[in-house]
C-alpha cells in the first residue's frame, strides 16, 4: 500500500539477491524486527538500496517458514524520518505471523500434494494387485495392474470387500488370514 503521491516500490524491492545488501541479510538472520527510525543509521550497502526510493525510516521483519529465513515483510516512510511505535510493531509481527502461517501450511500442502503424486506414480506402475483396504476390509484404492489382471472398474473395486476377491470354498481362510495380518500376527505358510 502506498500514501497518495508516493510511488509504489514492489517492483524494485522483490527477487533482490542478497549480494546486492550483504549487510540486509545478516541483520535478517541476526534478529526478529527491526524499527530504523531514520535509515542514514543503517550499514551502507542498505542507505545505497532505500535512498534511492525515497525512503526515510522503515520497519521490517524476517520472513521464517520452519526455520529458515524465506524474506522479510515491512513497511517504509518516504516523508521523512520516523519513530516506530508499540502498536506497528506489533502489528507487524501479528501480520507476519499470520503469512508465516499461511505460507507453511501452502508449502505443507504442496509437499503433500508432491508426494502424493509421487506415491501414485509408483502405486500405478507396479504390474501385480495392489489393493488398499480399511480395516473392515473394505477395498478404498487399486493399482492399474489389480484393475488390469482383477478385469474390474476402480470403483468396482471400491464397491467390494476384499473376500468378494476370493472363491467362496477359500473365504474363511482369508478371512482368518486378514484378521491375523491386522492384528500383527505372523502368518503361516499354509
Amino acid at each position: 500500500w502506498c500514501a497518495p503521491g508516493i510511488e509504489a516500490q514492489i517492483d524494485n524491492r522483490q527477487c533482490v539477491p542478497y549480494d546486492c545488501i550483504p549487510s540486509w541479510k545478516q541483520l535478517l538472520v541476526d534478529k526478529t524486527l527491526f524499527a530504523i527510525n531514520d535509515i542514514a543509521t543503517l550499514p551502507d550497502d542498505m542507505r545505497r538500496f532505500l535512498e534511492p526510493q525515497n525512503v526515510r525510516s522503515t520497519i521490517f521483519a524476517p520472513l521464517r517458514i520452519d526455520g529458515r529465513l524465506c524474506g522479510f515483510f515491512g513497511f517504509d516512510e518516504c516523508t521523512g524520518p520516523r519513530s516506530w511505535g508499540s502498536l506497528e510493531t506489533a502489528i507487524l509481527e501479528t501480520v507476519l505471523g499470520i503469512i508465516s502461517a499461511a505460507y507453511a501450511k501452502k508449502l505443507m500442502a504442496d509437499n503433500l500434494r508432491a508426494s502424493e503424486a509421487n506415491f501414485r506414480s509408483f502405486f500405478d506402475t507396479i504390474d501385480d494387485i495392489i489393493l488398499i483396504a480399511s480395516p473392515d476390509g473394505r477395498i478404498i484404492q487399486a493399482n492399474e495392474g489389480a484393475i488390469h489382471k482383477l478385469g474390474y472398474s476402480q470403483s468396482d473395486l471400491q464397491a467390494l470387500h476384499l473376500l468378494d476377491l476370493f472363491p467362496h470354498d477359500q473365504r474363511d481362510q482369508a478371512a482368518a488370514r486378514f484378521t491375523a495380518m491386522l492384528r500383527r500376527e505372523a502368518l503361516d505358510s499354509q
